[in-house]
């Protein structure tokens, strides 16, 4: 494999290292101040949440609601490991995933 792909490749999976391992390159919670309030959400009492459909087609697929997961990376065995958990979830939860 040439040197150019090979650090590609070392740089994808340190990718999904960091992000998965890395504890210290996330925060903990919101810094915006939001967190600290406490919201009770009356803006719509009357509707009954199991009552609302978010379905929908896309590209002759119903899913769950308009919501797709898009697939992490390529190239890696570890992004292609990472991808098929993203899949899986994808399919359990009824949303898209590209």
């Amino acid at each position: 494999m040439s040197e150019p792909l090979d650090q590609a490749k070392r740089r994808k999976n340190e990718h999904l290292r960091l992000a998965l391992e890395d504890r210290s390159v996330q925060r903990p919670g919101p810094a915006n101040g939001l967190d600290r309030f406490d919201y009770e959400m009356l803006s719509m009492p009357e509707l009954n949440l199991d009552e609302i459909d978010l379905s929908c087609s896309v590209l002759g697929k119903t899913l769950r609601g308009p919501l797709l997961i898009g697939a992490m990376t390529g190239g890696t065995v570890e992004a292609g490991a990472l991808n098929e958990i993203l899949a899986e979830a994808a399919e359990r939860c009824q949303v898209g995933f590209c």
